[in-house]
């Protein structure tokens, strides 16, 4: 068993260096704060350590009948959803129509899972769809038998309800696309690694609209810092920042977790996204009462059973 870690406080937190945030930020993947980190590019290919498993046949994993993804973006799909299969020998199917036609979404869904052989290389069925479509701005999603354990039904309803909710607001399908990947991928490797998914965070973030507390705005305008068309100084981006900061402190503030799921929420890292990026500084009034409001939950937490 790996010893406890002291969690950091205040003080530490705010005298961290620039290359520590840098290390923290890219290395901590936790489901409320994907959003702020969408934006990185997609990992390259499988390395050769990989080719040791079963050799995945190529086959085409998106689907854009509706065209709405570029070409480019296409490319960098395919190549992210290939490598899921080389590592993980999971099949993620992604469609996109512009409408169901007569059929119902649930019967498009299934004609597709059979059309396409989804999952059906092999036994187990470990394969999943993404049925979106646009016109009624819904999402559809068909698992495998072999992967309900993977994705049980409070990870695939909040995909469904909330998640699709953000995805359809954005005009960036591409940015969205990306988010909802690193979502799956995320939970497939917890899963691999024998961690069932805990739903309280979720739970959290359902309850409070932690992800929809301009946490999509904010991913917009980094986008524009990260591309010089913005400041981070903008007076729009920090009031942004502000009023999501502002519910993250209502979500640790009102929200009562166990131990183990309020370390989930640790703000360390996603204040650390912001301040290497220029939008707040490491003393401002909100990074640091953010900072002492955890340390003092996770000081009054009840351990996890």
């Amino acid at each position: 068993m790996l010893p406890a870690v002291s969690p950091l406080t205040s003080k530490q937190r705010v005298s961290v260096t620039t290359n520590t945030v840098i290390r923290v930020g890219i290395g901590i993947l936790i489901l409320s704060v994907l959003c702020l980190i969408t934006w990185w590019e997609i990992p390259s290919s499988p390395q050769e350590n990989h080719s040791k498993k079963a050799k995945a046949v190529r086959v085409q994993h998106l689907y854009d009948e509706a065209q709405v993804i570029s070409g480019e973006g296409r490319k960098e799909f395919e190549e992210y959803l290939y490598w899921i299969v080389r590592e993980s020998d999971i099949d993620i199917r992604i469609i996109f129509v512009k409408d169901t036609g007569p059929k119902s979404i649930e019967e498009l869904a299934l004609d597709k899972v059979h059309q396409l052989r989804v999952g059906g290389r092999n036994r187990e069925e470990r394969g999943v769809l993404l049925l979106f479509d646009l016109k009624d701005k819904r999402l559809r999603i068909e698992i495998g038998y072999g992967l309900e354990a993977y994705f049980p039904d409070a990870f695939v309803s909040y995909l469904i309800h909330d998640h699709v909710r953000a995805f359809f607001s954005s005009d960036n399908y591409v940015l969205g696309l990306r988010l909802l990947l690193r979502l799956l991928h995320h939970r497939i490797r917890e899963a691999v690694l024998g961690n069932e998914f805990d739903p309280t965070v979720v739970q959290a973030i359902r309850h409070h609209k932690f992800l929809s507390g301009g946490a999509g705005p904010i991913v917009k305008l980094l986008q524009q810092v990260k591309l010089g068309r913005m400041k981070p100084s903008d007076a729009g981006l920090r009031a942004i920042t502000e009023a999501w900061l502002g519910t993250y402190h209502k979500v640790l503030d009102t929200v009562q977790l166990e131990r183990a799921a309020l370390v989930r929420l640790d703000p360390a890292p996603r204040l650390a996204v912001l301040i290497d990026a220029g939008v707040l500084a490491a003393d401002h009034p909100a990074v640091v009462g953010l900072g002492t409001l955890f340390d003092k939950r996770l000081a009054e937490a009840k351990p996890s059973p």
